[in-house]
């Protein structure tokens, strides 16, 4: 039993992934923190143990993929260290299992939100485990990686913007299609150079309409007009890293 037990120890010290292909998510994550551990107190050779616990962090989120029982593993483990990993406003799942790893090791959280970010970026480019190391070296470091990911995902969004802008302006274009013209509304002042605008009318008893005021409007504030035929967008939330 006991060279059973030196053989695991041995096997997740490993920093190669083929070694430690049988190893359970309970042992990868303590071989983790070891190398995080190692890392904060090591000198000269403190990113040799981060690009290790790096590494172990992404083998871990390549074994959830097609194991059931490493995912329930994982998901006590963040229980039983209080680390919230289901809220959906959570945009990077590597920040879960780099709390895990490095919360207690490393004293910037910044600097665990920068190593969630550097393995999501690998993740995302198809980096597997075992070249991890060589990869984030080729892309210039852990905080280089960190850098990209977030310029990816900032042009991400505004991939998705530009398309809801088109989609706005391609419904503003139908309905110009059935408008029909009026003429100015007396006692309603025209915004000077807005090409967008509301006006309030009250519905009296008698059934008229009366104009009561008018409002510049802009791409944003108009979508709520066309809010039945605009893709749903998602509530802002409050971040969570």
């Amino acid at each position: 039993m006991q060279d059973s037990d030196a053989n695991l120890t041995t096997e997740a010290g490993s920093t190669d992934p083929a070694v430690r292909r049988n190893i359970s998510v309970r042992e990868l994550v303590g071989s983790a923190q070891d190398a995080a551990s190692q890392a904060a107190d090591a000198q000269g050779k403190s990113k040799i143990h981060l690009y290790d616990a790096l590494q172990i962090m992404l083998e871990i989120s390549e074994l959830l993929e097609n194991d059931p029982g490493a995912r329930e593993s994982l998901t006590e483990a963040y229980k039983e260290r209080e680390i919230r990993a289901d809220d959906r406003r959570i945009k990077n799942r590597f920040v879960p299992l780099a709390k895990l790893i490095f919360a207690g090791h490393e004293k910037k959280p910044a600097n665990i939100s920068r190593n969630a970010a550097a393995v999501k970026y690998a993740a995302e480019n198809g980096i597997r485990s075992e070249n991890l190391m060589a990869w984030i070296e080729e892309q210039g470091g852990v905080a280089r990686c960190s850098s990209l990911e977030a310029a990816a995902r900032r042009k991400a969004g505004v991939k998705r913007e530009s398309k809801a802008v088109k989609i706005l302006h391609e419904l503003l274009a139908k309905r110009r299609q059935k408008a029909t013209a009026i003429q100015p509304v007396a006692g309603i002042k025209l915004h000077r150079g807005a090409k967008l605008f509301s006006i309030l009318f009250e519905l009296d008893e008698a059934g008229n309409y009366a104009p009561l005021g008018s409002n510049a409007e802009n791409e944003q504030t108009i979508r709520r007009y066309l809010a039945d035929e605009l893709p749903k967008r998602k509530k802002a939330s409050r971040k969570v890293s």
